[in-house]
C-alpha cells in the first residue's frame, strides 16, 4: 500500500545514510534518526510509521548487512526501476537488496514482487555483466522470508545472507 510505500522509501533513506556516513548504527542512534526524519517529513500516523521504519533499519543491519561488502549506491537506477541498494562483494561480484516493508510473509510470492525482482536481475546483468551476482530479497518485517534470486533466476532461500555470494 502507499503508506508502506512511503515508510520504505524512509527506510532506504536512513539505511542509504548511515552506509555513506561509514556507520552501523546502535539502536538509539536508529531511533534518533528515524524521530529527526519523520519530524521533518511527517506522516499520517507518524509515531507507529516512525517505529515501523526504525525497526526496519534495526533488522536490516542486524540481519542483512555485511561490513565487508562496499556500498555502492541508493536507489540507482538500472533503467527498469530504482533499486534500493547496490553492494560490491569483497570478491567484486555485484549483489542488489531489494527491501520490502510488508507487514505479511507472503509478500515474497506476490506475482507484482516476483515480477520486479526479474526487472532487476534482468537489469543487473545488462549493467553489472558478469560481476553481477543476484537480488537479496529483504522482507524486513519476516527476515526468515528472505530470498536469494541468482542471475539464473532460480530463487532459493537466504539461509545466511552473507554465504549467498563468494
Amino acid at each position: 500500500n502507499e503508506r508502506d510505500k512511503r515508510i520504505g522509501q524512509r527506510v532506504h533513506a536512513l539505511v542509504a545514510a548511515f552506509l555513506r556516513d561509514g556507520e552501523v548504527p546502535e539502536p538509539r542512534r536508529v531511533w534518533v534518526a528515524a524521530g529527526q526524519l519523520f519530524a521533518a517529513s511527517p506522516l499520517p500516523q507518524n509515531q507507529g510509521a516512525r517505529q515501523r521504519a526504525a525497526c526496519a533499519v534495526g533488522a536490516y543491519f542486524s540481519v542483512f548487512h555485511r561490513p565487508a561488502w562496499g556500498f555502492v549506491g541508493a536507489e540507482v537506477d538500472l533503467g527498469t526501476g530504482r533499486v534500493d541498494l547496490v553492494w560490491r562483494t569483497p570478491s567484486g561480484a555485484v549483489v542488489i537488496d531489494e527491501v520490502k516493508m510488508a507487514g505479511h510473509a507472503d509478500m515474497v510470492d506476490d506475482p507484482a514482487t516476483v515480477a520486479q525482482v526479474a526487472r532487476y536481475v534482468e537489469a543487473g546483468q545488462h549493467h553489472f555483466g558478469k560481476e553481477f551476482a543476484g537480488v537479496r530479497l529483504l522482507p524486513l518485517a519476516a527476515p526468515g522470508r528472505a530470498l536469494w534470486c541468482p542471475q539464473n533466476g532460480q530463487r532459493c532461500a537466504l539461509v545466511d545472507a552473507g554465504d549467498e555470494v563468494a
